[in-house]
């Protein structure tokens, strides 16, 4: 009996991997299980996390409005705001990195809070490309401006896991 080349395959065929990512399936309530677990499991750590983290931005609202409308506070509360939102952006990288060594299960420490310090210059980049991405898709049509949005929209956990990579070599 003869194949016919045309036929439908039996068997599925599966895509090819690229670096493994479509060997894993992502199941959102697993996630959101794993998530939560992680969350109790450490919950003290992350309760100090959160409380650092808005405590800045408490910092930057007490320095903006705590000056009053004296002429010479802008001098001040500018390099004043200015350092605590760049803290507030170091910080916020230094979470990403502590999320994701809470999912490769290795211990969480509040030193990494301030450990991505060195990406600071590659996320103001970083944090520019893609405004400036969403800004033309928005401007294009609309849509191609919410789907670059949505689509590059975990761009820093990209780059704190790029870096950790290279880092690590």
């Amino acid at each position: 009996m003869e194949q016919n080349p045309y036929a439908a395959p039996t068997a599925p065929i599966e895509p090819e991997s690229v670096s493994g990512i479509s060997d894993i399936e992502f199941i959102p309530g697993k996630a959101i299980s794993f998530a939560w677990l992680m969350v109790k499991k450490n919950l003290g750590f992350y309760i100090v996390l959160i409380l650092i983290y808005f405590g800045f931005s408490a910092l930057s609202g007490i320095v903006n409005f705590g000056f009053g409308q004296n002429q010479a506070t802008p001098f001040m509360r500018v390099p004043l705001l200015l350092i605590i939102y760049i803290a507030t952006y170091i910080a916020a990288l230094g979470i990403i990195k502590i999320n994701l060594n809470c999912v490769d299960g290795k211990s969480l420490m509040l030193s990494d809070l301030f450990s991505c310090a060195h990406l600071f210059f590659k996320f103001i980049g970083a944090t520019l490309l893609y405004s400036l991405l969403v800004f033309v898709g928005l401007l294009l049509f609309i849509v191609p401006g919410i789907i670059f949005g949505i689509k590059y929209s975990f761009y820093t956990f990209f780059l704190s896991t790029v870096m950790r990579e290279f880092a690590s070599r």
